[in-house]
């Protein structure tokens, strides 16, 4: 049991768990003094940094050949940048 709760799959677990509070704390509006932009650009990169975590450990790219992380790590970056750019506010 012990060896369970040190092992890099909880510690990221928890990590992961800790980012999806986050991004429900941030679609509240509970933060940035109700600027709904800033908001949404906020929940979008915590995904992303998600979907980083996600990819590299348990698809384990970390240790995958240079090339293929460097494509994913370029893939995140230009969703995201893209997602940005065109994301409008939830509501008005």
């Amino acid at each position: 049991m012990t060896d369970l709760l040190r092992s890099r799959a909880t510690a990221l677990w928890l990590v992961l768990v800790s980012l999806t509070f986050l991004s429900l704390e941030l679609l509240q509006g509970l933060t940035f003094g109700g600027n709904r932009r800033a908001g949404t650009v906020a929940v979008i990169i915590v995904a992303f940094a998600k979907v980083r975590l996600v990819g590299l450990d348990y698809m384990e790219l970390r240790t995958a050949p240079p090339l293929l992380r460097y494509f994913f790590e370029a893939w995140i970056l230009v969703v995201m940048l893209a997602i940005i750019l065109i994301s409008r506010p939830v509501m008005p």
